[in-house]
């Protein structure tokens, strides 16, 4: 950990030199405001939404409509944090010559976070509440092993919720990283123009 503006700060996980633009699969998880349980309850396996719940997952649906880059895989609202996975395209050409727009992982979790918290905070009127936590966590899905696990593991999160990590009092919560496998660094080309780094 380090100091930024006099607070200890975690270090980025992400990978250096890394372009989060470039195509490819990308597994995000965003975290409620003190991981506070508002989109809902998991009761025998299942996600109940509360209203909060449904405009998260409304709008994790639109977000293609705001990045011409974007293609949504997997996802799954649980009752106080999101996982998703993402696919980021080579953006389509445009008909004005203009250079089309490259949103990265950033972008788009940052964008949703903002539209998001915008809705929740006007349907509960408390303006400018945080429903978020300021970071999230990303990952480079590195070959189509790994996508399949961290499928699995979102399909699956509801009916696993008392033993995962952000379940308030979980006794032994298995880690995300847990389901990622070994994180085998080569190179492999997944239909068009995926790269697994």
């Amino acid at each position: 950990m380090s100091l930024y503006k006099n607070k200890y700060r975690i270090e980025s996980t992400r990978l250096p030199g890394w372009d989060y633009s470039r195509p490819g699969f990308y597994y995000i998880t965003i975290c409620v405001y003190k991981k506070q349980c508002i989109f809902g309850e998991v009761a025998n396996g299942v996600m109940y939404s509360t209203i909060y719940g449904d405009i998260a997952e409304k709008l994790w649906k639109e977000q293609p409509a705001h990045y011409n880059n974007l293609i949504l895989d997997e996802f799954v609202i649980m009752p106080n944090h999101m996982h998703g996975i993402v696919q980021i395209i080579d953006p389509p050409a445009l008909e004005n010559s203009k250079t089309p727009s490259r949103y990265s992982v950033s972008d788009i979790a940052n964008g949703y976070k903002t539209f998001s918290a915008k809705k929740i905070n006007l349907i509960s009127e408390c303006t400018g509440n945080p429903v978020w936590q300021s970071r999230f966590h990303d990952r480079i899905i590195r070959d189509e092993a790994e996508l399949n696990r961290i499928r699995h593991y979102i399909r699956n999160n509801p009916r696993q919720w008392e033993i995962d990590e952000c379940y308030p009092g979980a006794k032994k919560p298995i880690p995300f990283k847990s389901y990622y496998g070994n994180g085998i660094k080569k190179k492999r080309i997944m239909g068009d123009n995926t790269v697994f780094p």
